[in-house]
């Protein structure tokens, strides 16, 4: 997490602000599951981050022996802390070394007399009461091994580097399995800061949110028509009990804005000139995911898929209100073309 995110800051600040906020940090998901490991070097990067907000303490908990998770030694910092951090690794690890053990139930204690417990990549996916990529195997897997997590966040599965690693629609694997989840994707440098069933979305990129086709079916409720999944950016609201975004502003370039893009000489040479060219256009508009599935069908249609793939990366990425950004994937789906 960049410090210009504001993340880190926000985490200090819930915890009682800058000299008050006493940390713990556990990098246990980054580490060997043999206990072997430089516990220091892995949580440098965590402790540094939050000593430069000047908090009260900084102390590292990290064990694979599930008898010391037991002990009241080992979770005394926790029982004095106002803020607990998960690092990044395999988040399997975490849900090892500490499920149905004291340091589970102080982190819940730690909840419960208004402290904050957070995490990063594999941190954040252990906070779900479903765990996606629990794999021991592998972290593509979205049903793994491994699929019960610390159930922080109730009802849900936490995915992370979404967009960075092109994982926006990975999530729908796990809503076809577990229709009643709440799906929800978090980007690097961006966080959900949850209070009750209340969540607001801050940093510098996006959070997405999934809905099954039941759960939809069921009630029929917008925005969730023809889509996957929403983007909601810094600033905007969700509200987990009822699946629904509050203050919400769904954004993108609107159908005048995508006609002139459209109408760029690469975009004619890889759809062709005229009505289909809008079609596609409007599809794309209408259902960005399906408008890709559907293409990918139609015989001969590679250069208009691999356009939408492009185009459909673009959009959800910081640049989303951007021109620039749909030109840069016209660029990379034309030169996909070439190849």
């Amino acid at each position: 997490m960049s410090p210009d995110s504001g993340i880190v800051s926000k985490f200090v600040e819930l915890g009682g602000g800058s000299g008050v906020a006493r940390v713990v940090v556990i990098p246990t998901a980054g580490l060997p599951t043999d206990g072997t490991g430089d516990v220091a070097a892995a949580a440098e990067k965590m402790v540094r981050m939050f000593e430069g907000e000047g908090v009260a303490s900084v102390d590292v908990l990290h064990t694979v022996d599930r008898a010391v998770a037991d002990s009241d030694e080992f979770c005394a910092p926790i029982r004095e802390a106002t803020v607990l951090f998960f690092g990044g690794g395999r988040q399997w690890k975490l849900y090892d070394a500490y499920f149905g053990t004291q340091v589970q139930a102080e982190v819940e204690r730690l909840l419960e007399r208004g402290g904050v417990v957070g995490g990063s990549s594999a941190g954040a996916s252990i906070l779900g009461e479903h765990m996606a990529r629990g794999d021991t195997a592998t972290n593509f897997t979205m049903l793994g091994d491994h699929q019960v997590g610390l159930g922080l966040l109730a009802n849900a599965s936490i995915d992370q580097h979404f967009l960075a690693r092109n994982r926006q629609f990975d999530m729908l694997q796990i809503l076809e399995a577990r229709p009643e989840l709440l799906g929800v994707a978090v980007d690097e440098d961006t966080a959900l800061v949850v209070t009750g069933t209340e969540s607001q979305v801050i940093g510098t990129h996006y959070v997405a949110f999934y809905v099954s086709e039941e759960w939809k079916a069921a009630r029929g409720a917008t925005p969730w028509s023809g889509r996957d999944f929403i983007l909601l950016k810094a600033g905007d609201t969700f509200s987990l009990s009822e699946r629904q975004p509050g203050q919400w502003d769904s954004g993108g370039l609107s159908a005048e804005r995508w006609d002139t893009v459209l109408a760029d000489g690469e975009m004619v040479a890889l759809l062709g000139e005229g009505e289909h060219m809008r079609q596609i256009a409007a599809a794309f508009r209408n259902n960005p995911s399906a408008a890709v599935r559907e293409s990918q069908k139609d015989e001969g249609a590679g250069d208009t898929g691999r356009f939408l793939e492009a185009l459909a990366a673009a959009q959800t990425r910081m640049e989303f209100d951007e021109e620039c950004a749909v030109l840069a994937a016209l660029e990379r789906a034309a030169a996909g073309r070439r190849r």
